[in-house]
Formats: structure tokens, C-alpha cells, sequence
């Protein structure tokens, strides 16, 4: 059985690289077709432009990370209600979507990218984890309890 287990004291992850090919690895994920966030870059600008701001979005990812700050707009978000379905007059029938600055979200992919691989090399994760992790579902984890 697989178990997760504790870091060595000492043991942390001290920093996170924002390299360029990084950044051009997160924007060819980029859904082009999503809504822009409060700032007005649609998602489509960066993917268009990945190779000509990988290399600066990587100086400024990495200073907003050195000083432990961003900027004050990356923090704002568009909610807008999504119909789910039934009476439309009823307000419980919506879901509330926040769109947030495309920047902010690439930022945070190369952050997450960097902590997953932290915690794999580490064997915090254990392999029964299956939420919340590319190429593992609800449904893998179905499958693997059927097949226990």
C-alpha cells in the first residue's frame, strides 16, 4: 500500500522558476475561447503572442515573486452568472463565474506545475490520489476501487 510520508526537516521549496519555456508550455494550454478577465486581455492575445512574452513575463513573474506581491487588478474578478438550467427567474438556477486577469491565472499555472512536481519528488502524493490531477478522475478512481 502506498502511503504518503513526511519531508525531511530542511526539506522545502524554496522557489519557483518562471523560465520562458515554462511560460510557452502553460500558454499553449491556454483555452483561446474564454472570456477576458477585468483587465480586457482575452486569452486568445497571449496565445497568439507566447513566444514574443514568454521571456518577459518570466522577468516580471519572477519579480512579483521576489517581493511576495501582484499587482492590486490581478485581484479583482467579473462575476458573472451562469444559467444552470429550470426557471430562469429563480436565482438558485445560477452558478456564479469569476473571471480573473489571464495573467494572474498563468502565473498561478507555473506555480502549481512547480508545487506538483515538488510534492511528487517528495512522495507527499499518494497514488490514490486521484482529484484534482492531470490524467486522474473520478473515474480512474472508480475504475482502480472496481478493480480492488
Amino acid at each position: 500500500m502506498d502511503i504518503c510520508r513526511e519531508i525531511a526537516d530542511g526539506t522545502k521549496l524554496d522557489s519557483i522558476d518562471f523560465t520562458p519555456e515554462k511560460l510557452l508550455k502553460v500558454m499553449r494550454n491556454v483555452k483561446q475561447n474564454s472570456a477576458p478577465g477585468p483587465d480586457g486581455f482575452p486569452p486568445l492575445l497571449l496565445k497568439n503572442l507566447a513566444h514574443c512574452l514568454a521571456y518577459p513575463l518570466s522577468a516580471i513573474f519572477t519579480s512579483f515573486m521576489s517581493v511576495g506581491q501582484v499587482p492590486q487588478a490581478w485581484k479583482w474578478a467579473t462575476v458573472t452568472p451562469v444559467f444552470k438550467g429550470g426557471i430562469a427567474s429563480d436565482p438558485s438556477n445560477y452558478t456564479p463565474i469569476s473571471l480573473t486577469s489571464i495573467f494572474s491565472k498563468l502565473m498561478e499555472s507555473v506555480i502549481v506545475l512547480d508545487m506538483l512536481h515538488y510534492c511528487r519528488q517528495q512522495g507527499l502524493i499518494s497514488k490514490q490520489q486521484h482529484g484534482f490531477l492531470a490524467k486522474k478522475s473520478t473515474v480512474t478512481n472508480m475504475l482502480s476501487c472496481m478493480n480492488d
